[in-house]
């Protein structure tokens, strides 16, 4: 897998989708996201993560991928659909049992960007 090392912000992932990283990188995210949270946070504890995506045209398979490797890696998953980042962030208190979530977006970047 090849990605610009770039994509990786203080506080995201973002780049822009099919230049600086690809569907492989997003499954790959979701298998690292799972090991991560369970050596770190939630030893022992089966994870659930929650999953929303924004309007834009990669989203939707971004998310697909992002899903298919947090369930590959044993995370439980909830997919919260087209939603706006606040929504994303309620959803963590809102959801019982939910580790946290990802939301898939290009927040204000031109259309061509996206991110975690």
């Amino acid at each position: 897998m090849t990605y610009n090392p770039d994509i990786f912000r203080e506080y995201d992932i973002r780049g822009k989708f099919k230049i600086d990283y690809d569907l492989n990188f997003a499954e790959s995210l979701g298998k690292a996201l799972t090991k991560f949270s369970v050596e770190h946070f939630e030893k022992g504890k089966k994870l659930k993560i929650g999953v929303g995506i924004d309007a834009r045209h990669s989203s939707k398979p971004l998310a697909q991928s992002l899903i298919k490797g947090l369930i590959s890696a044993g995370t439980d998953v909830i997919d919260l659909g087209l939603i706006t980042s606040p929504v994303s962030y309620f959803a963590n208190y809102a959801i019982p049992d939910l580790t946290g979530t990802v939301m898939i977006t290009g927040s204000h970047n031109p259309p061509e960007f996206n991110g975690f």
